[in-house]
């Protein structure tokens, strides 16, 4: 039994969740949402939206930072959640602006350990993912299904660690959805992430992209 247990959000209760970790765009994400706002809140330095179906988690960066906000939305009645972010490439035929659905994600975090020490790797729950990959097909819109590994140091991704990486069969990366993955297989309820690629990481050098502001509207909007 853990000593401090996370506290329910008054009228924050909804059954989904949709977890926006950053904003790159200038308020192009928060503006598919601002006219469905019903009630706002800050959250650990994050900020938390009502809507009428879901509440939107915005703005919370990394593993720990993710999880503790999504602790408490789990007590407050969440049994899904929806990832909609950004990640790097690994590989370069997946391009920058290719969009991914996680099927996988592998720990690099430090927190997914804490609630499952032995294991390194955590799956999307099928029922969740194959409700977005069936709105993303019934909308025409091309997707990739991929094994992304989540980590806490995007500064020290090394041409050694990349080598390693891509010889586990992982093709992206970011800093959430494995720890949020964990989190989901020990509440037992259900998470997927469905992310842009926004830069690929090569063994000598990195390429950033730049706007994807027409793929954030067209894929975002599905599903806010």
């Amino acid at each position: 039994m853990t000593i401090i247990k996370p506290q329910p959000i008054k009228d924050f209760k909804r059954d989904r969740t949709v977890f926006i970790p950053y904003e790159p765009y200038k308020g192009v994400i928060q503006n598919l949402f601002k006219n469905k706002i019903i009630k706002s809140s800050s959250l650990y330095n994050s900020e938390i939206f009502l809507l009428s179906d879901k509440v939107i988690l915005f703005k919370s960066i990394g593993a720990s930072q993710s999880v503790m906000c999504l602790e408490r939305l789990i007590a407050s009645g969440t049994k899904e959640i929806i990832i909609l972010g950004f990640c790097g490439s690994l590989k370069e035929n997946i391009r920058i602006g290719s969009v991914v659905l996680a099927y996988e994600a592998y720990s690099q975090e430090g927190t997914s350990k804490h609630y499952f020490p032995n294991e390194t790797s955590f799956k999307a729950r099928e029922k969740l993912f194959s409700e977005v990959k069936n709105t993303l097909e019934k909308n025409n819109l091309p997707y990739l299904i991929t094994k992304i590994v989540s980590t806490d140091a995007p500064f020290r991704e090394t041409s050694e660690w990349l080598n390693e990486m891509i010889n586990l069969g992982i093709e992206c990366v970011d800093m959430e959805t494995s720890a949020v993955y964990a989190l989901a297989q020990f509440h037992k309820i259900s998470a997927v992430s469905l992310m842009i690629v926004s830069d690929i990481l090569k063994k000598d050098n990195w390429i950033s992209g730049s706007s994807y502001t027409e793929k954030v509207i067209k894929y975002f909007s599905l599903f806010i």
